[in-house]
């Protein structure tokens, strides 16, 4: 706990002090009050040991920020922070009395009656809304458990149904009303208590209709309810006693949706013990599944098994592959395929292949190939320009997964149907992803004007990807706005999106969505992303209250958003990170990505601790280091083989997520692996082991992207081989690499370390022509090579001539000294706007700069330092280095 780092000893003193008082036989009245100061003290310290072991009341938000000892004197203060955590770790209705009754003691004790009377209304009126909407549901609910209750003791019987389950028993009787009521309790997340509907029917003697199951299951697979799929499953093999295949297909795409992969290895098996034959489908669900899961050689193995099945690989294979195929990277071969099989697909399959090959050049940062690609839709496929030779950059071994297999014939224009592709909302979903990330609002907007010209309808995804445009570019107002309006219809949440900082007179962008849309989460995920970088947990405690009144209940994103935000912002260390995954993980299964933030921030405070300090380069001492850095094991999977490290408890706590995914069989992937690179290469300064991390993950047809060559480029500079460092990125860019500023800023890092501003002007020349916007990192970098060679003033320069490509220049600023310049730049942090590629005329303006200032550099020609800067000079190990 921030500000009490020995909590658990103060509550165990106190503990043993209450217990001796209270024993002493000398007790008397004097000492009575003493008494009572140990019991408020013990009673203090459980105070604070609930809140250390809650994690967010450990660490305040950054609006609110308070010491412990303050919170005490503030209950108010105390309690809201607690409500913030068990707010987000009730996921049901009957674990809601907890957090409501701390509500009301927050609001009891608040000094302000308006504020109180104004909570208590809202209070009132979102009882009132879930009340009237989901009044019967809880009464069917409260019948089901008590039927359900004497079904387990053996007792239920037709005469134990009268009185209040009398209504139930009538409607079991009739296999419609079932079936519609199984229906209704899945539309209100009840998916586990539906399913007790139909053991229910079927204890009672009701004859169900034999697809009743196999309907039940598209509609949890609808709702995306996949956790109560294999319970279903169950159910009817133990009532009919025999399977389906659509049963088993759904089950298998369950355990693919819920990331339990171990199921999938004896899938097979369960179809030969049931005697039926698998189908296409039930191959392509299982070599999706092995995809998803960087699974190459199980998902070659069930090609195999599917051409000796009698199913050849058809154009459709080729379709399901790429559109999988995006947690791999970007294939050329495996593209080709998928595209030369768009003549043998339907329009809606073709739109898919489309879509997946245009995600997967936003990913690499291709534009050219995405805007190639966007351009085939609203053409015939006759006039389009198919590949006429597959690719010869995939990856071999593993990653090659048609190595052996009968490749698509590519038929000629005049073969080609005259089938037109259209756009869907997919398409225009990812392009306003790509548009946030670019922070590139008008381009939005008219792509916006486009789906309306060819009335595509958004979705709860498009919605998503719209509030994230709005919070990117800085309008959280209107980002609100829009999350409000799907929510019009049910007044009681308007008065919490006030509190989120929507206009009270706002009525909803209605120009921006002409059809309604429903709340989902993945609406609120997108505003709490936004929500958070404002109002801190305060914010995130809001969100939670209006998804519950929405009846939606967050996911696992949600769970790693709030985690995320913790590790970043607020700067909460590694094992309250696992506490508050452990806490919140109540209700639903940890995935990879959870761990992901895990690892992060453990391998990131690690690299703090190894990292240089200042241009002297000043390192920890080795013997400080002993037991609080991590280790590799042997097993690879899940977690790219990092061990925690056992001293500082990290091992011990993370150990149950450990056992959960290794019991899945999950695999590590992309990011768990650029993660390893960087323990390798930078926190152990095993630029070997590195190397042989790299190998693995080509091994594993996993394409290598800009994390995992920053890692390897920054381990060869930190061990001083700048040349391999360079190597690295030349290979990197020949295989078509789009580089960022960052593999360029690791570079220059490592010639200013050793003073040659020649040759990191170089390279930041290079970085220009190729039309990289220089950021914050890679200009400051730049400047320090100057430093650390003693051009001061050059250095100055620098930083004037550049700061415009990341933000205006304040006025200010033009006759400050270096060190003042090179603190206000570091400290603009993200607050500037400016993104995209140089323009043409800024290359050749931004080359012209630097080429002037190398010259009088190498010539000497450099003015004379201020007496402020000759102060800089003695004090240079003041200012740090920057990091890529």
């Amino acid at each position: 706990m921030s500000g009490c780092p020995n909590t658990n000893i103060h509550y165990t003193q106190a503990g043993s002090y209450n217990r001796r008082w209270r024993a002493s036989p000398q007790r008397d009245g004097d000492t009575a009050l003493k008494s009572l100061w140990l019991s408020m003290l013990w009673r203090g310290c459980q105070i604070l040991r609930h809140c250390h072991w809650a994690t967010f009341a450990s660490r305040a938000s950054t609006s609110s920020r308070q010491l412990p000892f303050a919170s005490l004197r503030n209950p108010n203060t105390l309690v809201t922070r607690w409500t913030a955590a068990v707010a987000f770790k009730n996921h049901s209705n009957a674990r809601h009395v907890k957090s409501n009754s701390i509500t009301k003691d927050v609001i009891s004790k608040a000094p302000d009656s308006a504020t109180a009377r104004r909570n208590s209304q809202r209070s009132k009126s979102e009882a009132n809304y879930r009340g009237s909407r989901n009044r019967d549901i809880r009464d069917v609910l409260v019948q089901v458990e008590a039927l359900f209750s004497l079904w387990k003791s053996g007792n239920l019987k037709e005469d134990h149904c009268r009185g209040p389950n009398a209504s139930l028993l009538e409607i079991l009787k009739d296999r419609d009303k079932v079936r519609k009521l199984v229906e209704r309790l899945i539309q209100a997340h009840e998916p586990f208590s539906a399913c007790r509907i139909l053991l229910l029917a079927h204890h009672l003697g009701c004859k169900l209709k034999t697809n009743v199951y196999e309907i039940v299951a598209h509609c949890l697979a609808g709702c995306g309810q996949w956790t109560a799929i294999p319970f279903l499953v169950k159910l009817r093999k133990r009532h009919t006693g025999a399977l389906t295949v659509r049963l088993l297909n759904w089950r298998t795409r369950a355990y693919i949706e819920t990331n339990n992969f171990r199921w999938l290895e004896t899938a097979l098996d369960d179809f030969e013990q049931e005697k039926l034959q698998p189908t296409r489908r039930t191959y392509h669900l299982l070599i999706s599944g092995h995809i998803r899961n960087r699974n190459l050689p199980k998902a070659k193995e069930c090609l195999t098994k599917m051409e000796q099945a009698g199913f050849p690989i058809d154009p459709s294979t080729h379709a399901l592959i790429l559109s999988v195929y995006r947690s791999l990277g970007p294939d050329k071969s495996v593209q080709d395929r998928a595209l030369a099989s768009l003549p043998q697909l339907d329009a809606q399959a073709g739109t898919v292949v489309l879509n997946s090959l245009i995600q997967m050049c936003l990913d690499a940062r291709d534009l050219d190939g995405a805007w190639g690609y966007l351009s085939m839709f609203g053409r015939p496929l006759a006039q389009l320009e198919l590949p006429s030779k597959f690719g010869a950059d995939s990856t071999q071994a593993d990653g090659d997964l048609s190595q052996d297999h009968a490749r698509p014939e590519i038929p000629t224009n005049g073969d080609l149907p005259n089938t037109i592709l259209a756009p869907d909302i997919v398409t225009f979903t990812m392009l306003m992803n790509y548009m946030a990330k670019e922070h590139d609002l008008p381009r939005a907007l008219l792509m916006l004007e486009r789906m309306r010209d060819l009335k595509v309808e958004p979705d709860g995804q498009f919605v998503a990807a719209l509030i994230r445009m709005h919070i990117a570019v800085g309008d959280l107002a209107t980002a609100t706005s829009i999350a409000a309006s799907t929510c019009k219809d049910i007044s009681a949440t308007l008065p919490r999106f006030h509190d989120l900082g929507l206009p009270v007179t706002d009525r909803g962008p209605s120009d921006l969505l002409l059809h309604s849309v429903s709340p989902s989460t993945h609406i609120f995920n997108a505003l709490l992303q936004g929500i958070q970088e404002k109002s801190g947990l305060k914010g995130t405690w809001i969100v939670r209250r209006i998804m519950q009144i929405v009846g939606i209940e967050p996911d696992a994103y949600t769970i790693e958003i709030i985690v995320a935000y913790l590790s970043k912002t607020e700067g909460v260390r590694p094992r309250e990170l696992i506490r508050v995954l452990r806490t919140l993980s109540s209700s639903f299964v940890p995935t990879l990505r959870h761990v992901h933030v895990i690892l992060s921030s453990v391998v990131r405070s690690e690299t703090e601790l190894v990292k240089s300090r200042g241009w002297r380069h000043k390192r920890q001492s080795k013997s400080r280091l002993n037991g609080r850095l991590s280790t590799v094991s042997d097993e690879f999977d899940p977690f790219a083989g990092i061990e925690l490290p056992r001293r500082l408890s990290y091992r011990a706590l993370i150990r149950p997520v450990l056992k959960i995914l290794s019991n899945q069989r999950v695999r590590s992937d992309k990011a768990t692996v650029s993660i390893r690179l960087r323990h390798d290469a930078v926190v152990k300064a095993d630029i070997e082991t590195a190397k042989d991390t790299f190998q693995t993950l080509l091994d594993r047809g996993m394409h290598p992207n800009q994390y995992h060559y920053a890692a390897i480029m920054e381990g060869f500079v930190k061990a001083g081989q700048i040349e391999s460092a360079e190597e690295v990125l030349i290979k990197a860019i020949n295989s078509g690499l789009i580089p960022n500023p960052v593999l360029y800023t690791i570079i220059i890092v490592g010639y200013a370390r050793r003073g040659s501003p020649t040759q990191a002007s170089r390279w930041f020349r290079d970085m220009v022509t190729r039309g990289i916007r220089p950021d914050i990192a890679v200009i400051d970098a730049m400047a320090s090579a100057y430093f650390t060679a003693g051009a001061y003033a050059v250095a100055r320069k620098v930083l004037l001539e550049c700061w415009h490509h990341v933000g205006p220049l304040p006025d200010a600023m033009h006759e400050a000294g270096l060190r003042r310049l090179a603190t206000e730049f570091r400290g603009m942090g993200s607050k500037h706007n400016y993104s995209g590629a140089l323009r043409h005329k800024d290359r050749r303006r931004l080359r012209g700069k630097l080429r002037r200032l190398l010259q009088d550099f190498l010539q000497g020609r450099v003015p004379e330092a201020t007496p402020g800067q000759q102060k800089e000079k003695v004090n240079s190990a003041v200012v740090n280095t920057p990091s890529p």
